[in-house]
């Protein structure tokens, strides 16, 4: 760092109009006139001295201090831009974004991101395409050629199904990147506008849909990190059997892929970040409740999700959602029995479907009852660099620095979660009743039932029964208003009727 030098010359300087002395008449009286003018400051000074002493010690002030030093600014250095040759032999300038090793990842103009074996920078600039150019993109892949296009505010949506339900998506969309812009700015957070144009992809039919990509069963849609794309479809193969479900279902699925994709482009959660996984799917869920109703819409940014306050219920007591004629034995909420599971679930690389109403739960609990500290935690976590790892133990131990302070109590913070749930108002919830059946040799049928307020617990129990059952099953779901109406319900189904 450079310093300045104030008057220190590397050798003693003349004082400016001090004239040198002569040996003529004229130079004496210059230098005598010098010296009577000096006397007359040096008098002046002495008094000057003798007044200000009699008010106090005068304070010695340095020349440094005089100068306010400029604030010291840790500046982010632009990430490198690289041109690279895509496979349709476009050169296109993409941005450096995380390396790892020997992996190098780049983001294109489209926003997807690719990884390239070395690195040839540019000082061209790095452009994002627009939502027209990327619309463009996408109807001239062979797998599109039928699909149709709409554009809004900050998405493109290319869908094969109906006018009717892109439109509804759309709105949803929009309406959630909406409402979570705000809510963090609101927080003090420092986000900013998507710099590239989401894509939602809408299949018609779900066989479509799973045609694309070999996804679980029970997935209706997904965040693809790397495409930077929404998945989803509009129609299933159980919609007409379990309309009820399917309904309440679809608008939350696409809300919380949508929260998902939002918050990887605000600025919030860097992609390829190592995030908690209670927190992606939690802060997910935060974002994407519905309510009960048939043909259900979203419900609004922190809402209480009802369903997930019924797998919570039901977790809690066993009893609730045993599964007729089959052996489950249900797991713990605590996976180590040693620890609450607030320490467990921090700790999760992976969720099943009940836990997500746990993810849930800690965040909007979070959220609300220690809001400053959640906001300091997000912020933390929006520094992780893309590519790096975090271990369960470095999860825990960030968790613990921000929720759990002074002492590191889980099971009082555990404590907190339930009171705060307990203090929630929602609308009532139905009860469903589950008929899950699996084809036997000579046409016989196996049947197994369960009746649950909890669309997450049915999600896991039909996974569970089709492991027992050592194959593939079908299902059937009713809703009922009442616990007896759904027990006679079941009581019929499982005679076939």
């Amino acid at each position: 760092m450079t310093t300045a030098r104030f008057g220190s010359p590397r050798r003693p300087l003349q004082p400016a109009g001090f004239p040198k002395c002569a040996d003529s008449p004229r130079g004496l009286r210059l230098v005598v006139s010098g010296l009577t003018r000096g006397l007359i400051l040096v008098f002046l000074m002495v008094a000057f001295l003798a007044v200000a002493s009699s008010h106090g010690p005068t304070p010695r002030v340095h020349a440094q201090a005089l100068v306010k030093p400029a604030p010291v600014v840790a500046v982010k250095p632009e990430p490198q831009r690289i041109q690279i040759r895509l496979p349709n032999g476009e050169l296109v300038v993409s941005r450096l974004h995380g390396r790892r090793d020997n992996e190098i990842a780049v983001v294109l103009p489209d926003g997807r991101i690719g990884f390239v074996d070395g690195l040839t920078t540019t000082e061209q600039p790095f452009e994002p395409d627009s939502k027209e150019k990327v619309r463009n993109s996408l109807l001239a892949r062979p797998e599109y050629a039928r699909f149709k296009s709409k554009i809004t505010d900050h998405y493109v949506l290319i869908y094969d199904g109906s006018e009717r339900f892109a439109e509804q998506s759309g709105r949803l969309l929009e309406s959630l990147y909406a409402g979570l812009l705000k809510t963090f700015r609101d927080w003090g957070l420092e986000v900013h506008e998507a710099e590239f144009p989401l894509v939602a992809i809408i299949h018609a039919r779900e066989e479509d849909f799973r045609a694309r990509r070999d996804v679980a069963p029970e997935v209706q849609a997904y965040y693809e990190i790397l495409s930077n794309h929404i998945v989803f479809y509009e129609t299933s193969v159980n919609q007409a059997s379990n309309p009820e479900i399917y309904a309440m279902r679809q608008a939350q699925t696409v809300a919380h892929e949508g929260a998902h994709q939002i918050l990887q482009n605000l600025g919030v959660q860097p992609r390829l970040a190592p995030w908690p996984i209670w927190m992606i799917e939690g802060m997910a869920e935060f974002c994407a409740p519905t309510g009960t109703k048939r043909n259900s819409e979203w419900a609004g940014l922190g809402k209480v999700n009802p369903f997930h306050m019924a797998t919570i219920a039901e977790l809690n007591d066993p009893a609730n959602f045993q599964v007729r004629n089959v052996d489950l034995r249900l797991k713990s909420l605590d996976h180590d029995p040693n620890l609450t599971w607030i320490e467990n679930i921090v700790r999760k690389t992976e969720l099943n479907p009940t836990e997500y109403a746990l993810a849930w739960a800690l965040t909007h609990a979070l959220v609300t009852r220690k809001r400053a500290d959640f906001v300091a935690y997000l912020r933390e976590l929006a520094q992780f660099e893309p590519l790096t790892t975090k271990t369960p133990d470095d999860h825990w131990a960030d968790f613990t620095r921000h929720f759990l302070k002074p002492r590191p109590e889980p099971a009082r913070l555990v404590k907190e979660v339930y009171l705060h749930l307990a203090r929630q108002k929602y609308d009532p919830i139905p009860f469903f009743a589950v008929s899950i059946e699996h084809p036997l040799p000579g046409g016989r049928i196996r049947r197994a039932g369960l009746i649950t307020q909890s669309p997450s617990m049915i999600r896991q129990r039909i996974a569970e029964v089709s492991l027992a059952f050592g194959g593939q099953v079908s299902y059937r779901i009713t809703r009922w208003a009442s616990r007896r109406e759904a027990t006679f319900a079941l009581d019929r189904m499982m005679l076939g009727q």
